[in-house]
């Protein structure tokens, strides 16, 4: 069986032939330049710090107590987008809270950030489709300030619907679900929207693409993937190609580009503990070690994780310090005043691998309430994967594998 074990006993004199740092990762195509976003000098500097976030926000995810030991996929993109959409409307202390947890204070800074990137991002590949959609729903007997009607319409493009949210009126909740659905693709098809509720703010992101060099169906086989559950037989992918590699005492990484490059997954499997190595700063280094292009022989799982249940985020954003949404009273969503219960922040996600390439969708919302020449590289125990925009390094989506 090819796995790490095999890669020990290589000489250093067959690495170096394997990889070159001259040499490009394209997976076995002819390098083209991949798209990239220009952002300016605020949007600039709040992405480097939103970087921090998403790792944190992952990390948090995949080690919260419902989740220690199983397979968990998150969006922090999507959560980052209602994150910022949402301190829009929050009391001064709640809208602190959350810029201290993005790691950036201005909000028009974020706004700006969150505009640019749900503008620019979607049209940014012609071979991959990403769309982000935003909607706020409230009670039809209060009104929107003007400032968070304003910013909610003009940077993050938000649909407002005025709808009567106290339990009484039938199809409410099928026409939250139909805008879900529709703005996943069908992949996510409902939310537990708890009515009656004062309001509901809700973030969808959808992508799919192909791979920029696909599997062959035909090279897809059985084999052992050695989960933490125990061992199981699983559809294994296979190819060769030239990738980007990077290889550590702490772990191994694969990088495989998308479409025109714009965006590409990640694939890590650290030497030890997947759960010990995600809580360790390890993955903010992913790719500071100069790593290089290498010939690659890869075997990779072909796996869907479809999350019918939804990952109660309230919990994991107090924990990271977004302590106040739990107080009545910190969001400033009216004109008028009412008596709201705290805010609760969940979400579902839904990743797919094929030999095709991946498709992935997230939604966000709240409640107010190596032979001939090629390393081998066979991801047969627990790992973690992102699928990252390129150029501002925006994780889009994140998860890791435990069992299979």
């Amino acid at each position: 069986m090819r796995n790490l074990v095999i890669f020990t006993t290589i000489a250093i004199a067959f690495v170096v032939t394997a990889c070159s740092s001259d040499e490009p990762a394209t997976g076995g195509s002819t390098t083209v330049a991949a798209p990239t976003i220009e952002l300016t000098a605020p949007a600039s500097r709040a992405a480097a710090a939103v970087q921090d976030f998403n790792i944190d926000f992952f990390r948090n995810v995949a080690l919260y107590d419902d989740y220690k030991g199983k397979n968990v996929a998150c969006s922090p993109m999507s959560a980052t987008m209602l994150l910022s959409l949402l301190s829009n409307a929050a009391s001064d202390e709640t809208a602190a809270e959350i810029a201290a947890v993005l790691g950036y204070s201005d909000r028009n800074d974020l706004n700006e950030l969150y505009a640019t990137l749900a503008t620019k991002l979607p049209s940014l590949d012609s071979k991959a489709t990403l769309s982000f959609a935003n909607s706020v729903w409230y009670h039809k007997e209060y009104t929107l300030t003007d400032n968070f009607s304003s910013i909610a319409k003009e940077y993050y493009k938000a649909d407002i619907f005025k709808r009567d949210l106290s339990g009484k009126t039938i199809g409410v909740t099928d026409e939250i679900n139909s805008w879900v659905n529709d703005n996943t693709n069908g992949l996510i098809k409902e939310v537990e929207v708890r009515l009656p509720t004062l309001s509901t703010l809700i973030n969808a992101a959808y992508f799919k693409a192909d791979w920029k060099d696909k599997f062959k169906p035909e090279n897809t086989d059985k084999a052992t993937f050695k989960g933490v559950a125990g061992d199981s037989q699983i559809d294994m992918m296979h190819r060769t190609g030239s990738y980007l590699y990077e290889r550590t005492e702490a772990y191994e990484a694969i990088e495989m580009p998308f479409g025109a490059g714009a965006f590409t997954a990640a694939f890590i499997m650290p030497s030890g503990d997947l759960e010990a190595f995600i809580d360790s700063d390890a993955l903010s280094g992913l790719w500071s070690n100069k790593p290089n292009a290498c010939n690659i022989d890869l075997s990779l799982p072909k796996f869907k994780i479809a999350e019918d249940e939804e990952i109660n985020l309230t919990n994991i954003l107090r924990d990271m310090g977004v302590k106040s949404l739990v107080n009545p009273g910190m969001m400033k969503l009216f004109n008028e005043s009412p008596d709201a219960d705290f805010f609760s922040v969940n979400q579902k996600t839904s990743v797919e691998f094929s030999e095709q390439g991946a498709e992935a969708a997230s939604v966000t919302w709240t409640n107010s309430e190596i032979s001939n020449g090629y390393i081998p590289v066979s991801f047969d125990r627990p790992f973690v994967f992102m699928i990252t925009e390129k150029s501002t390094k925006t994780i889009l989506f994140a998860g890791k594998i435990m069992s299979l």
